[in-house]
């Protein structure tokens, strides 16, 4: 057995102190001189007992309740013995290719594809090598089984994403490749510049025994100002509305920098400020209130570029409404439903920052005009319009709305060729789980703006839902589910 902070044992010496408290709490005999004793008769002391410890079982879980808690803070452990690791053979080696925004800083990604090609160079006939790139989601880039060269070919074609980091949809998936080869040699390489906020306290993943894994760090110190926050303070006094711009600057580097930031609304850069972030520390630069224009229009607040540039600028939408114009659009008369998009509205009517603005249309009476001025256009298992209403949605999503859209039992089968390649994945069949335990969540991410509510402890358990009915999924590359 070992310990994992063996300097705690030292309070063992703590043991002793049942002991005093027992020897303290015992009667002691007291003297008394008297003039003459013999008119006095001699009896025996009956209380020499207590001079001795007493309850000696009692002191015994006094000691033992020490020394356990003692040992709880050294941390003891037994060593398992675990079978060699084997040395000799073929091996099935996994490389794990970060390619998240963070990758982009200075010559961080070349020489994380110098890495990889590394590998793939050291290894022999007769290994396996499977090339998966992630960001915050993996896919595997190279084909089962496939040649160096197509593995180089693969590992040339990768590209960087904006996406953050999450290792662990990766290492899941190499733990899966891992558990399903029958090479004696199990390695996975994982190739990053490992950002702690990758990782978190809900991921759990288990390689099979005898797998090694083997870190490259291709990070180091990375000095950079970028803009990580936006917030818009609204003010509807006047006879126009006006919206004042406050940006929070951030800088990671050890010496104060200085920096330009710009706000553009529409395309056009409105205002300018020179302000100084301090060193490993933060600076909110806030900008002359704007008039709100006519029409929902893309903003953006940037500063001028350094080595790490996916940062430089951060994107917002300025809308004419503070409330969010949602418009839902369900079948035609004989297909609706009553009550189809009854949930949907209640819950969307009790969101107050912001508000929501909800208007129901079936698909045979949606026009051009009732698309206009929306934020979100919701199609309730219906496919998207053609003609003049389709281009008119087709615009107003190219200006910045958003779209969610709810296939149904129809599935996307029925949708125009052109609606279908928007998709950022191909939806498959009903699967349908009911007579078996039904499904769970392989994984969730909980830092996605959906799900960090639940990422305080004691804030829901999504490892006990259970779905019985789903649709098969197949994500495009760069794509998340």
């Amino acid at each position: 057995m070992n310990f994992l902070a063996p300097a705690f044992l030292a309070g063992l010496a703590a043991v002793a102190v049942p002991v005093i408290i027992h020897l303290i709490n015992r009667e002691r005999k007291v003297v008394v001189e008297f003039p003459s004793l013999m008119f006095l008769q001699r009896i025996p002391y009956r209380s020499v007992r207590r001079q001795k410890l007493r309850h000696l079982l009692l002191l015994l879980m006094r000691c033992v309740a020490i020394a356990l808690l003692v040992a709880a803070f050294a941390r003891p452990f037994f060593a398992k013995h675990t079978t060699a690791i084997a040395t000799t053979g073929a091996r099935e080696v996994v490389i794990l290719l970060d390619r998240s925004a963070s990758m982009g800083y200075a010559d961080r990604w070349t020489k994380a594809r110098d890495q990889a090609k590394k590998t793939v160079s050291g290894m022999t006939a007769g290994d396996h090598a499977t090339v998966v790139l992630f960001a915050s989601d993996a896919a595997v880039a190279s084909e089962p089984m496939a040649p160096p060269d197509r593995v180089l070919v693969a590992i040339n074609a990768a590209k960087l994403s904006a996406e953050g980091t999450k290792y662990a949809p990766a290492l899941k998936l190499a733990s899966q490749i891992i558990g399903a080869s029958t090479l004696p040699r199990r390695e996975v390489v994982v190739i990053s510049d490992f950002q702690k906020t990758g990782w978190t306290a809900h991921n759990e993943i288990a390689f099979p025994r005898g797998t090694t894994v083997t870190p490259i760090d291709v990070g180091g110190a990375s000095p950079d100002a970028g803009v990580s926050q936006v917030s818009l303070d609204r003010d509807s006094t006047g006879e126009r509305d006006r919206i004042t711009v406050a940006a929070r600057l951030v800088n990671t580097s050890s010496t104060p920098r200085a920096v330009t930031a710009t706000l553009a609304v529409g395309g056009r850069d409105a205002q300018t400020q020179r302000v100084t972030v301090p060193a490993t520390g933060t600076q909110q630069v806030a900008f002359t209130a704007v008039v709100v224009p006519n029409t929902a229009t893309k903003a953006l607040v940037r500063i001028n570029a350094d080595s790490l540039t996916t940062d430089d600028q951060y994107g917002f939408t300025i809308a004419p409404d503070a409330n969010v114009s949602v418009l839902v659009v369900e079948p035609r008369g004989g297909a609706r439903r009553e009550n189809q998009s009854l949930f949907m509205t209640r819950a969307l009517s009790i969101g107050d920052r912001p508000a929501f603005r909800v208007v129901e249309t079936t698909i045979d009476a949606l026009t051009p005009r009732d698309i206009d001025g929306r934020s979100l256009i919701v199609l309730d298992e219906v496919a998207p319009p053609a003609g003049a209403v389709g281009a008119r949605l087709r615009a107003v999503l190219d200006a910045g709305a958003g779209i969610l859209a709810i296939p149904g039992t129809a599935g996307v089968d029925n949708w125009p060729a052109d609606w279908r390649g928007i998709l950022p994945a191909k939806i498959g069949q009903v699967v349908d789980r009911s007579s078996d335990a039904g499904g769970t969540l392989s994984s969730v991410d909980y830092a996605h703006p959906v799900f960090e509510l639940f990422n305080a402890p004691r804030s829901g358990d999504f490892s006990t839902a259970r779905f019985y009915r789903y649709r098969a999924m197949t994500p495009v590359t760069g794509a998340s589910v």
